[in-house]
């Protein structure tokens, strides 16, 4: 299954900068700056997420940061190296229509925080906290990877609560001062809010409030951040807090405000949104972006940019931030650039910047196109737009990332009964390998009868120093409809899941994360990289143990191993 999601991405969240310096995350409290006196009556509030850096990028914009207070976490007077690349931010500016407006207010708080209990590979997930976390190809990972994190480890998520109780995350990032904490964060839509119990739900999650400082009104379907313990499926929570605005006042001092979010309500006859449960009067000068008034559906996630008439405010443009697709990742060293045209070349394939392309360095805050070099190492992720393919994002690799697991994905150019060719890589067929056609392992045969031209695959390998990709499984998905994000919780196909062992079964069976494992002397077994038969991988197997698992759903709760692993 490929999850994937583009102008929710693509537009309002690429551009020039990257994420994170290389020091300490630690947040430390010193007085804000003072800003000028400034009127109240042109401020402009939104919310976005970052994508660049020098001063800020939000939405493909530059705000100047020199004269703002940066809150993190409650923390006034932050640094601007304490931002990363992909936290969703709420922005003040008095001065928008400028072509370089200012800051004067910045602020950021982490959304989800905790250790990981499981990754589902073949669905993108990550959960934290019983939240399953979306991540996709324009997910910036920090101090990590998708490949690298694994079980165990605690991190920070930023991004948008879904309406289902999923999280969709911008930004993953390991929490560096992990160490003692032992607290969980969640962030989500409430639902079966129950006033008597004090209890309510974000997702599988009960979140348990009888004893929580609560700040705001809780309700259904309102937006709301959840501090506490996790025992189970409950969150004991220590504090609550209502993700919610008045716009309604005369003295609110906005002049705009561009709000996002999952829509809750729509009342078509009224004219009448609501999103995170807060209600919004729909303007008759309605405008849309990335879609119409038949996509304002219950789920959605969008942007509402109000404008107030006597203090009321009206949503004047809807923007819709689809789950939709890229045309692909390729990875490769740069042999040609033009700085005037914002082009470069990888494979002998031309890719163009544009003024929302996201650039990723964790070593380099402030990289941008004009950083690049000639040899460069770099992973691109791109879209065709008919004419050009187009950087969606665009990372430049240290050796860690270079020579660290990684796919290449996009429709094959060329084909032969030995290779196939993908953005100009050509990528030979190896024996040892894992081949998989609809979610079901085939057959090197097979799945070579399966290729052809404007096939979309996805490959999973290593380069080596000499820069040649060195393949390790293969994939074409036919039922794949890269706008579509279908079947992203069934249990059915092909599956990679890691996670503990919650209950020991047989001789040849356990339970991770609940989903029943099933090994026979077929499975190919590894502990620490050692070959291992069944008998001594099980004699290592527990509750608690963190297991890596290959294989194929044969019943809703039953997986059939053809690999696992212990680490």
């Amino acid at each position: 299954m490929k999850f994937k999601l583009a102008p929710f991405y693509v537009i309002p969240f690429i551009v020039a900068g990257c994420g994170g310096s290389s020091g300490s995350d630690e947040v430390v409290a010193v007085a804000p700056p003072v800003a000028p006196p400034v009127s109240s009556s042109d401020t402009t509030l939104k919310t976005g997420v970052i994508s660049g850096f020098g001063s800020v990028y939000i939405d493909g914009k530059r705000y100047l940061t020199d004269s703002a207070n940066i809150i993190i976490n409650g923390a006034a007077g932050q640094s601007t190296d304490a931002l990363k690349v992909g936290m969703r931010i709420t922005l003040k500016t008095d001065d928008d229509s400028a072509d370089t407006p200012s800051a004067t207010e910045l602020e950021y708080n982490t959304e989800v925080e905790g250790n990981v209990q499981a990754i589902d590979r073949t669905n993108r997930i990550i959960t934290v906290a019983g939240i399953e976390i979306v991540y996709d190809d324009l997910t910036h990972f920090i101090g990590t990877s998708e490949s690298l994190l694994t079980v165990g480890e605690r991190i920070e998520a930023s991004g948008y609560a879904l309406a289902d109780g999923q999280f969709l995350a911008s930004l993953i990032k390991i929490d560096n001062d992990a160490q003692g904490k032992t607290e969980q964060t969640i962030s989500g839509l409430v639902s079966q809010l129950n006033t008597t119990q004090m209890t309510f739900t974000i997702g599988s999650v009960t979140v348990d409030y009888r004893n929580a400082r609560v700040e705001g009104t809780l309700q259904d379907a309102t937006k709301v951040k959840v501090e506490g313990q996790l025992n189970g499926s409950t969150l004991t929570a220590a504090e609550v807090e209502v993700e919610s605005r008045d716009y309604n006042s005369d003295d609110n001092g906005y002049d705009e405000v561009e709000v996002d979010g999952t829509v809750t309500a729509y009342d078509s006859a009224n004219r009448v949104i609501e999103v995170n449960g807060q209600a919004y009067e729909l303007s008759q000068n309605l405008s849309f972006e990335h879609g119409s008034e038949a996509d304002i559906v219950i789920g959605a996630v969008v942007e509402l940019k109000l404008t107030f008439t006597n203090g009321t405010p009206q949503v004047v443009r809807i923007e819709f931030k689809h789950r939709d697709y890229n045309d692909g990742k390729v990875k490769g060293v740069i042999t040609a650039l033009d700085t005037t045209q914002k082009s470069l070349e990888i494979n002998g394939i031309t890719y163009y910047a544009t003024s929302t392309t996201r650039y990723e360095d964790d070593d380099d805050q402030y990289i941008s196109f004009n950083s690049l070099q000639i040899n460069d190492f770099v992973e691109l992720v791109y879209q065709f737009d008919g004419i050009n393919n187009l950087i969606l994002r665009l990372e430049l690799e240290d050796d860690q990332d270079r020579f660290g697991e990684t796919e290449i994905k996009g429709s094959v150019s060329a084909v032969s009964e030995t290779e196939f060719t993908v953005a100009g890589l050509v990528i030979p067929y190896v024996d040892q390998a894992a081949y998989i056609v609809n979610d079901v392992r085939v057959s090197k045969a097979d799945f070579i009868a399966a290729m052809a031209v404007s096939v979309y695959v996805e490959v999973e390998g290593m380069f080596d120093s000499s820069n040649t990709f060195i393949p390790s499984q293969y994939e074409i998905d036919e039922k794949d409809e890269r706008d579509d994000d279908h079947d992203k919780n069934s249990k059915t196909g092909y599956v990679e899941l890691e996670g503990r062992v919650t209950e020991l079964l047989s001789a040849t069976s356990f339970r991770l994360n609940g989903e029943e494992v099933e090994m026979s002397q077929a499975t190919d077994l590894e502990i620490n990289d050692r070959q291992v038969t069944l008998s001594e991988f099980m004699a290592n197997v527990q509750v608690g143990t963190i297991v890596e698992v290959e294989g194929v759903w044969t019943d809703t709760h039953v997986i059939t191993a053809y690999e696992a692993e212990i680490d």
